[in-house]
């Protein structure tokens, strides 16, 4: 079981695992950051280091809150190993009692917190709010937005408005491209480099767009004749 877990980290990862000291990982959305920031923390305790000289930050509060939780499982499992000295074990036990409040969080909850500490040095009233993409004022701000944006594009008739329209109206509403562009800015968002990957996007063109299409009609053949071979063998 141990091998297999080895196996499941690739060799930058596993190099940025074991760096030591100052260390900049830059990856691109879904190479695996978080799994490897929660590996690396869990070491990090596992070799006698404390959770409350632990400072983590993330993009999104759904990756902070599993980094905890897996840490926190992480945790257990130290403790409950076989051959674990009773000293070794009221450590840990210790160290899992803090996890709950670990400086394990989003940017924006981190620099939230030092400000609000350090308001009067900061010039700001410490009662501020930080506003989420995923909370009610938040979304009402995205929502508003898009509201903007689409009377615009009614009132000018603009050409590639209309054009989106056109393919995703639906039932007399245009609530379907509402919902695809919030989706689209959400998982934007997600990005650490979206600003770069949004300059770049003149590189998809029309025809690279019809090569796409190609390969994945080709894909599509190759299933249909697949299962039209399967289902004849099936009938013979």
């Amino acid at each position: 079981m141990e091998e297999k877990k080895k196996e499941k980290f690739t060799p930058k990862q596993l190099q940025a695992i074991n760096a030591q000291g100052k260390t900049i990982v830059s990856a691109s959305a879904g190479s695996g950051k978080t799994t490897v920031m929660i590996e690396k923390i869990i070491r990090y305790i596992r070799e006698g280091g404390k959770v409350s000289e632990i400072l983590a930050v993330t993009f999104t509060k759904k990756a902070a809150s599993q980094m905890k939780e897996k840490l926190r499982k992480a945790l257990v499992l130290a403790i409950n190993e076989r051959d674990i000295t009773a000293e070794r074990k009221r450590a840990l036990k210790r160290e899992l009692e803090v996890v709950p409040t670990a400086d394990i969080s989003t940017i924006h909850s981190f620099c939230a917190r030092l400000i609000r500490t350090h308001f009067y040095k900061a010039g700001v009233d410490n009662a501020f709010r930080v506003i989420g993409g995923d909370d009610a004022d938040g979304t009402a701000l995205k929502n508003s937005a898009l509201d903007d944006l689409f009377d615009e594009g009614y009132d000018t008739k603009d050409e590639d408005f209309n054009h989106l329209l056109s393919v995703y109206w639906r039932k007399k509403s245009d609530s379907t491209l509402r919902k695809n562009l919030l989706g689209v800015y959400d998982k934007l968002r997600e990005r650490a480099d979206y600003e770069a990957f949004l300059s770049g996007i003149n590189e998809y063109d029309e025809s690279l767009f019809d090569a796409v299409c190609e390969d994945l009609h080709k894909i599509l053949q190759d299933k249909a004749t697949y299962y039209l071979g399967y289902v004849a063998e099936e009938k013979a």
